[in-house]
């Protein structure tokens, strides 16, 4: 069994490998059993991470918004295999399911347009499906299916996708250092060139109204 010791020498060696900082936990039988956090949350402030620092979970956000969707479905808002287009007016190439969304074999496109490219922020009514392979022929990674389940959780329930999460997950879960917006303390985004050993500001990105496919911000306690 490994010992609070060797779980710290264990982050230390990853974080030294090419991480700015890197936080960890272990939970045991649903209770928290270790958390430490290593390295330079902020090179310029001189600020160390400490287990409580808020990191952008990114894509781990797509694991509130398929709860979201589990919750509907359980309160018979919709099916899985339902197609697209019966939960949103309107979209022209709504035919993929549900289910197959959730699962990355939707065939839609990966990106939402050049948002990436050109840093814009597509709204709810931007997104349309474009498909880049036929529905159930390979995994296609797919966050373009996750903004527009985002849209099916704003249309089944009423209201705002963000208010559903924070009102049905985040909030009954107790997670007080989850938020859509970065709270300090929090961890500056690098981009690490491995070779050179220097690192990039990378910009705080604002997803609009594609965020359920990876607004949050987030601790490693509260995940």
């Amino acid at each position: 069994m490994s010992t609070p010791e060797d779980l710290d020498r264990l982050l230390q060696e990853r974080q030294a490998d090419r991480l700015p900082s890197v936080a960890a936990a272990v939970v045991k039988k649903g209770e928290l059993a270790w958390s430490n956090a290593v390295g330079s949350a902020n090179y310029d402030e001189d600020r160390e991470a400490t287990p409580d620092t808020q990191y952008r979970i990114g894509s781990i956000t797509k694991t509130f918004t398929a709860t979201a969707i589990m919750q509907l479905r359980d309160a018979g808002e919709l099916d899985l295999d339902d197609r697209l287009e019966q939960h949103i007016d309107g979209i022209a190439n709504g035919s993929p399911t549900i289910r197959r969304m959730l699962a990355h074999i939707s065939g839609m496109q990966r990106e939402v347009g050049e948002m990436f490219v050109d840093g814009t922020s597509p709204t709810e009514e931007d997104l349309e499906v474009a498909l880049a392979l036929d529905p159930a022929q390979a995994h296609h990674y797919s966050n373009l299916a996750f903004g527009l389940l985002g849209r099916v959780v704003a249309a089944k329930s009423g209201m705002p996708y963000i208010d559903y999460v924070d009102e049905h997950i985040i909030g009954p879960l107790g997670l007080t250092r989850t938020t859509w917006r970065s709270q300090e303390p929090k961890a500056q985004g690098y981009l690490v060139d491995e070779y050179a050993r220097t690192v990039w500001v990378e910009p705080e990105t604002e997803l609009g109204g594609v965020a359920a496919m990876g607004q949050l911000w987030s601790t490693v306690e509260d995940l």
